[in-house]
């Protein structure tokens, strides 16, 4: 067996021993991928707190998922299309918020308070 066989044979017995609750599963998981995990969701310029939200995030979707997947040989690409996505997601919610500056910065009234004037006469 070649070294690549032999990681890919340990890595489909580590998510299938997950899938079935095996911690040891999960610690061998964990330590293979989440280096790759925090370096995707840092590439996508999110901040600390936001990549470990979604470190955090992308191994819940895969406990939901665990037992469903068809090739645990990906496991690896789809973990990696996980932490794409919800890197992507935490963006997109970052962006549909207005900072909290922009929401104070205007009292009642101050829409019309600079407006030019003139004199009709």
């Amino acid at each position: 067996m070649t070294a690549d066989a032999s990681g890919t044979a340990e890595l489909v017995a580590a998510v299938r021993s997950a899938a079935v609750g095996d911690p040891r599963g999960w610690a061998n998981l964990t330590g293979h991928f989440a280096a790759m995990i925090l370096g995707i969701a840092r590439s996508c310029q999110l901040n600390e707190t936001d990549v470990a939200d979604v470190h955090q995030t992308t191994w819940l979707r895969l406990v939901e998922t665990i037992g469903a997947i068809e090739n645990p040989e990906w496991v690896g690409n789809w973990l990696a299309t996980t932490t794409k996505e919800e890197s992507l997601r935490v963006l997109q919610a970052r962006s549909a918020q207005a900072p909290l500056g922009e929401l104070t910065e205007h009292r009642p009234g101050d829409l019309f308070s600079s407006a030019p004037t003139s004199s009709i006469g």
